[in-house]
């Protein structure tokens, strides 16, 4: 009964362990995965601007006067 009763601890540990473990990484990879998402908005902003940017010189190349 005592040997039972220490597996079914050691069994508890083992167990609480894994899932304190599995909590962290998942903790983990939310933060990696809101990190790699407000990369995303920025590098879309960034785009966005440098497009509009090329936009606005293309627009201006119509106003030049070539003779």
């Amino acid at each position: 009964r005592t040997e039972s009763e220490t597996i079914i601890e050691n069994a508890k540990r083992n167990a609480n362990r894994i899932i304190n473990d599995a909590l962290l990484k998942a903790e983990s990879i939310e933060e990696e995965s809101q990190r790699i998402r407000r990369n995303i908005i920025l590098y879309k902003r960034r785009m966005k601007n440098l497009i509009d940017q090329q936009s606005e010189i293309i627009d201006d190349l119509d106003k030049v006067d070539i003779q």
